[in-house]
């Protein structure tokens, strides 16, 4: 071989070498950008939830509640009603106590026919919103997907529970026996207005406090138990080194599909498969904690 085939041969196993090297180098750094990417998701979608934590109090129910009452398919119906009620106060106040529980009963139920059904819908600026911050979880759990089977039932899981936690705000305000049950409690505490705008205000404070009693005797601690398996999570994720977010990114671990599960208990302990390879010993117990205190309230 002559000394100039001899160059040429080294010169393209250099070339060789280093579009290798190359590519070596860029998959290290796709690897390690996927794995950052995962990390910002995890962040953002831990803030997500604790910003829902706040949404779901008085200044949204407030919302609900006057949308409700003061929207324009409302109008014809209320005048009727508030001319009613003010009667019905009137002879409640006349009637011996005996007599009281009974006069409440028939007083409500006539006021709710008057009514027949809530005919409106109810999307307000900050329902709308609460939807988007909602939406958002789905959105930022995206690159959990398919690599991080626990965090993504946990992500799948969260956005479910809010969603169906929103509606059911909603149905408080557009649902008859709730009207009755506000109505039952205004005239049992002898509410007198003396307008029809002073009347739509009370019904909606009514309204409100109906939430917030569902809300606090309920809902609060079953979202309570939401972030704290959200952030024992998460923060399970995020003290793991890229390496060995890497290694956890490669396992094989397969959970049922979603739809086979009923319950968020069942959608909890699903996803703890796949967590036991994240979760410490400590960790695991924690979650698993949680989990019960979740299905005993729920029970």
């Amino acid at each position: 071989m002559s000394p100039w085939s001899e160059i040429a041969t080294v010169a393209n196993l250099i070339a060789s070498l280093s579009i290798f090297s190359g590519i070596l180098v860029y998959k290290i750094e796709k690897s390690d950008t996927d794995v950052f990417t995962v990390q910002r998701a995890i962040i953002a979608f831990r803030s997500a939830v604790e910003s829902l934590n706040l949404n779901f109090r008085t200044e949204l129910f407030s919302e609900m509640a006057s949308y409700t009452v003061y929207a324009e398919s409302m109008k014809p119906i209320i005048p009727q009603v508030f001319k009613v009620f003010k009667e019905k106060i009137a002879e409640y106040q006349a009637i011996e106590p005996k007599k009281q529980e009974e006069f409440i009963k028939a007083a409500s139920e006539e006021l709710i026919k008057l009514i027949d059904g809530i005919p409106t819908g109810l999307s307000t600026p900050l329902v709308i919103r609460t939807e988007d911050k909602i939406e958002f979880l789905l959105r930022d759990s995206m690159p959990f997907t398919p690599q991080y089977a626990g965090l993504e039932r946990i992500s799948s899981t969260v956005y479910h529970f809010f969603l169906q936690l929103l509606n059911k705000y909603r149905t408080i305000c557009l649902d008859l026996d709730n009207w009755k049950t506000v109505f039952r409690s205004m005239i049992e505490n002898e509410i007198e207005v003396q307008d029809e705008e002073l009347f739509k205000n009370a019904v909606c404070n009514y309204l409100v406090a109906l939430q917030n009693t569902i809300g606090f005797q309920h809902d609060q601690d079953d979202i309570d138990n939401i972030i704290k398996i959200t952030n024992l999570t998460c923060n399970a994720y995020l003290s793991k080194s890229t390496r060995e977010l890497k290694k956890l990114r490669k396992s094989k671990i397969a959970l049922q599909p979603f739809d086979t599960f009923d319950t968020y208990v069942d959608q909890f302990s699903e996803a703890q498969k796949a967590l036991r390879s994240v979760f410490s010993r400590d960790e695991e117990n924690e979650y698993s904690n949680i989990v019960k205190e979740f299905e005993i309230h729920n029970k």
